[in-house]
């Protein structure tokens, strides 16, 4: 059969250069490799958001084409492509970008303000259609993007999907790690932010889908910050002797990025004026605050050396240190049946920390070829003092007293390497990768304890213990995969090795039996190693050395994309279906008075099913997933532990393997008229043979039995809905809403001594959250934002004596920001947190959680003096809830005062000159 007798499919976009956003109705023409004009086209208009600058031609040979783009008041664009084999029914052409000739004046550009724009996939924000707070740095202007949330540990959702890395003008900064950039870059340096699956590397080499892409986040820098030296500083101090300083610098050019920062602060990085942090997506909440008073430094360097837009070479450091101060007191709940166990402590503790973090990578990628490798290197160590005091009753009475003094000391070193790689044959695709994890840990343990029961029965427990504890992991990874291209299919068989090594010492002394000596004295240890061989606590001691050998051989089908065809009423649609099949082998051999050897063999068929698709701008995504899992080989062991007495713990070697099924549906839909984006998400979870921790409370002692074992009946599963628009064509007013149910049957076993069996306790806890935003922004002076929301919990169960919980947590607040006479600027929120409905009137409280800044620029705003004031009212509240199938705890926490602070912060930008 001849080659012109196949059918071959070519397909690519046009975009403009600067924003992205695709072309429309461009004439593109496709040409052999002299340059003879073959056919002709042009882009898809906007009639179809989701095709937007796509354009398609058919060929029969195998050869050279190039692909031009013509349209009036561009540059013209050409890319070039080959179709190698009669195999490659479809070929994705590398995206044309297309340059103007003549920029429209800065006025036409900023009339319109619109905050977001869709363009497909591609979510399109314009940073200058937003008021941010004079200073504020990219996090604050993340925080609110429609549809974005941004959660204090950094992590970043858009339309409930989770940024998987943060690119600075298409490249990756600080390693992928989003903190670093969100919270040292200043806002006013961004001109737009894209969110968009990013194609991976393999699928950049192959020029089609190769089920690489990942979720991303570009931040395009203004034209005068993409080739510059930009820096800032900010220094102040506060009432109640709080105190900051920080400094960021960095060089950014085509061919290297240069970064540095330092801080210190003793304000436990806490959320700022004017974001929308937390789960909420609505601000600061008295149950997202930072426990505990911290002072935290941290320096961080990092270079890196771009070679073209895909090849680099680069590295960060980063050494951190913090002290803290925490104390706490917590009230739990346990569920039992008949009568519950109730704990109440009080503890106190002054932790350190310390952190050292080094990064190396290289990213090599050609034509037909790429490699990728990194190498990091942690040292962290910790240290603790603290001590405490515990009660345990019943419903009736208090069976015993508890207090605790001790030191901690941990050392860790991790290493990690990875070397990965890919070449294109033909139209096929040979991977590989290998990597290696070492980690390795010690810790040294003070604690002296003293139990008091008050049944008058049991003697008193008083205990002075060291704890020596050292322990190596080693895990090697290498697989390799072969992606056979077939018209229309890609069949990817795939094989890879894991191995893991651990190996563990756990010897714990009981230094209050050495004769002679003041048993009080809990930090000293004895000058000879005999004597403290003397007292080893052999039943709490152990050693092990655990071999885990796991083989998977896998078969991926995945389907080639199916696009729109020429009449934009097509539908795109894919599939990929994962086949594994993997084999465990886990082998510890255990010492703890005598030898414990437990080996347990098991091969596991783990599928993986994806689709996606999408018609009339409506996108849907659906996953399943199926995993299993062997039980901690630690617990497979018979033993007693009864290091803590209060907490007596047993091994159960007939724990069954676990099993894990995944399913989720995503839809989503983005028109450009009125900014509009919606979309709904289903998620189920459910476990098999999960491992609950079966509890027997003794009611004389106070003492928990607890023993894990095997049981069915866990799962969950949640619903949520989102959209976000604007009201009014001038979109003066937008809205963002966002409704989420869950739901989770959580399964647990319970028992008090003297029963005969151990009791289910079934716990159904239902949570139905609402949160709603209103914006108005009347013009670049003036912007307010109507906040409201809550959650409401109904947890229920059939067992004997359960009372239960119908109650909801809700807010509403008002954000303002001003821009006054005099360079001034007024940026407030205010949020009242209220709690109802539980069973202790102590919980059920409300707070009002005010918080204010005013700024004044000097210098054309080269130089920022802030007066803010945190928690003004003095209201917010250090008290956290949790409830689960085990129980409820209410804890409290120190945390940071009301306090006022003045800052002045500085900075500059200076543009390289052109050579």
């Amino acid at each position: 059969m001849g080659a012109k007798e196949y059918e071959h499919t070519v397909q690519g976009y046009v975009v403009d250069n600067m924003t992205g956003i695709g072309m429309d109705s461009t004439h593109v023409t496709l040409m052999k490799s002299d340059s003879t004009v073959i056919a002709s086209s042009m882009t898809i208009p906007k009639i179809d958001d989701q095709l937007v600058g796509m354009y398609r031609f058919q060929i029969q040979k195998v050869g050279k084409y190039i692909i031009k783009a013509e349209r009036k008041g561009y540059d013209d664009g050409y890319m070039d492509f080959e179709l190698r084999s009669n195999r490659e029914t479809f070929i994705s052409v590398k995206t044309i970008r297309m340059t103007r000739v003549s920029l429209l004046p800065p006025a036409i550009v900023k009339a319109t303000k619109v905050k977001m724009v869709m363009n497909g996939d591609t979510i399109v924000y314009n940073a200058d259609a937003f008021n941010l707070a004079e200073g504020s740095m990219l996090d604050a202007l993340v925080s609110r993007l429609p549809g974005a949330q941004l959660t204090k540990n950094g992590e970043i959702f858009v339309n409930s999907k989770k940024i998987e890395s943060l690119l600075i003008n298409g490249r990756d900064f600080f390693s992928g790690n989003p903190k670093v950039a969100l919270q040292n870059l200043p806002a006013y340096t961004v001109s737009k932010i894209k969110v968009y699956d990013e194609a991976g590397v393999a699928s950049r080499i192959m020029q089609r889908d190769m089920g690489d892409k990942r979720y991303v986040m570009d931040v395009n820098l203004k034209k005068e910050y993409s080739n510059t030296y930009i820096g800032n500083a900010e220094a102040g101090g506060g009432t109640d002797e709080r105190y900051l300083a920080r400094a960021f610098g960095m060089k950014m050019s085509d061919n290297e990025w240069v970064m540095g920062s330092g801080s210190i602060n003793n304000l436990n990085d806490n959320q700022k004026i004017g974001y929308d942090y937390g789960n909420n997506g609505f601000g600061w909440t008295p149950q997202e605050t930072i426990d505990g008073r911290m002072i935290n430094r941290e320096a961080v360097f990092s270079y890196t050396r771009f070679f073209d837009r895909q090849n680099k070479l680069g590295g960060d450091i980063t050494l951190n240190h913090t002290n803290g101060n925490n104390e706490s007191r917590m009230n739990t709940q346990t569920y039992l049946p008949e009568s519950d166990s109730f704990l109440k402590q009080h503890s106190h503790s002054t932790p350190k920390s310390t952190l050292l973090k080094s990064y190396l990578y290289h990213n090599f990628e050609k034509d037909r070829a790429f490699n990728q490798s990194d190498f990091s290197l942690q040292y962290i160590r910790n240290n603790n003092f603290s001590h405490s005091e515990q009660t345990t009753s019943d419903s009736i009475s208090v069976l015993n007293e508890m207090l605790t003094r001790g030191s901690y000391e941990n050392q860790r070193i991790v290493a990690n390497g990875s070397i990965s790689g890919g070449t294109k044959i033909i139209v096929d695709m040979l991977r590989w990768d290998l990597s290696a994890n070492y980690n390795r840990y010690s810790i040294d343990q003070f604690l002296l304890s003293d139990i008091q029961y008050t049944n008058g029965q049991t003697p008193c427990d008083f205990r002075n213990t060291y704890l020596d504890n050292s322990h190596q992991q080693w895990n090697i990874k290498a697989s390799t995969k072969y992606d056979i291209y077939w018209p229309g299919w890609i069949i990817a068989p795939e094989y890879e090795y894991n191995y893991r090594y651990n190996k563990s010492s756990n010897m714990l002394y009981r230094l209050e039996k050495l004769a002679g000596r003041d048993s009080t004295i809990w930090d000293i240890l004895p000058s000879t190693r005999e004597a403290l061989v003397d007292v080893l606590d052999c039943q709490n001691s152990y050693d092990f050395h655990e071999y885990q050998n796991h083989h998977r051989f896998s078969v991926r089908v995945m389907s080639e994309p199916q696009m729109a065809n020429r009449n934009y009423r097509g539908i795109f649609q894919r599939w990929s279906l994962l086949l594994p099949l993997r084999i465990a082998h886990n082998n510890i051999f255990y010492n703890r008075l005598g030898r414990h050897d437990v080996r347990r063999n098991a091969v596991f068929f783990e599928p993986n099913v994806y689709a996606t698709g999408f018609f009339s701008g409506l996108k849907w995504t659906l996953e399943g997933r199926m995993w299993s899992d062997i039980p901690d080989m630690t617990m497979l062991i018979s033993y007693r532990d009864d290091t803590n007495p209060l907490n007596i713990r047993f091994g159960n070697p007939d724990l069954r393997n676990q099993h894990n099924y995944s399913t989720s549906l995503y839809l989503s839909r983005s028109l450009s008229s009125y900014q509009q984006s919606y979309w709904l998400r289903f998620d189920y979870n459910q476990q098999d043979n999960a491992v609950a921790y079966a509890n027997e409370f003794d009611k004389n002692t106070g003492t928990n039995t607890i023993r894990p074992i095997s049981v069915n009946g866990n799962w969950n599963s949640s619903a949520s809905l989102g959209y976000s628009r604007a009201l009014d064509k001038a979109t003066k007013f937008t809205i963002d809403n966002q409704l989420r149910y869950k739901y989770y049957h959580s399964i647990d076993m319970a028992s008090v001594s003297g029963m005969a069996s151990t009791m289910r306790s079934i716990v159904n806890n239902h949570l139905l959250s609402e949160n709603l935003k209103l914006n108005f922004r009347l013009n670049n002076n003036y912007e307010f934002t109507l906040h409201g929301g809550g959650t409401y919990y109904l947890v229920v169960s059939h067992r004997k004596g359960f009372e239960s919980i119908n109650a909801c947590d809700y807010q509403v607040g008002f954000n303002t920001t001003l821009k006054l006479p005099a360079n001034f600027q007024f940026t407030s929120n205010l949020t009242m947190h209220a709690r109802r409905g539980y069973q202790q009137s102590e919980m059920n409280t409300t707070d009002w959680v005010l918080n204010a800044q005013l700024t004044c620029s000097f210098l054309k705003g080269k130089l920022l003096a802030k007066l803010r004031g945190y928690d003004i009212l003095q209201q917010l509240s250090n008290t956290h809830y949790v409830m689960n199938a085990q129980g409820r705890t209410e804890s409290w926490h120190n945390g940071i005062p009301r306090y006022m602070m003045l800052s002045l912060s500085w900075r500059f930008n200076v543009t390289k000159k052109q050579k």
